[in-house]
């Protein structure tokens, strides 16, 4: 087998790494920006094996977002192992990786369980008091009321969007 990952530009789709070096091998040593292929070394086949297909693994790393959508490109080859091409068969197929768009914080969410409840009034109690300090993240969402400030008035309003006293917010996150 052979396969590679490629944006639209037909440059790398991510980082390939092997994780099996017994069965799988990196092809050639390209450039960073150049795709990168892996394939089967000889003693990850199963040669002699009909109808027993091998297995390969290996990681992926995605690119960067914003990179756009990746295309996975692979080979196979079902071969008799007469070391010709006669009577061998070469399947190929292709897959599209799309890019997520990136889900936008849920204001009020100070847990990030996607609902606004309790827990997240208490979270921002607990940092207004001094007794639990909120991670960079957490203080985006807490800033329920929009006020500019972590304060009592956003435990209030995340309380009031909970029992559906007001419906400024949603109560549940995409």
């Amino acid at each position: 087998f052979e396969l590679t990952a490629k944006k639209a530009d037909n440059s790398r789709g991510g980082t390939i790494t092997v994780t099996d070096p017994a069965n799988t091998q990196l092809i050639g040593s390209p450039p960073v920006t150049s795709p990168q292929y892996i394939a089967q070394t000889s003693q990850g086949t199963a040669e002699g094996q009909p109808d027993v297909g091998p297995t390969w693994s290996f990681q992926w790393t995605a690119p960067p977002q914003g990179s756009g959508n990746v295309t996975f490109y692979a080979a196979g080859n079902a071969a008799n192992g007469n070391s010709s091409a006669s009577g061998d068969f070469i399947y190929t197929t292709n897959a599209v990786s799309r890019e997520g768009a990136v889900a936008a914080p849920c204001l009020g969410d100070v847990n990030g369980d996607k609902s606004l409840d309790v827990t997240d009034a208490i979270l921002v109690l607990k940092h207004v008091a001094g007794i639990e300090l909120l991670t960079p993240a957490q203080s985006a969402v807490a800033d329920a009321n929009r006020d500019q400030q972590v304060n009592v008035g956003d435990a209030v309003k995340i309380l009031r969007v909970s029992v559906s006293l007001d419906t400024d917010l949603p109560s549940r996150c995409p």
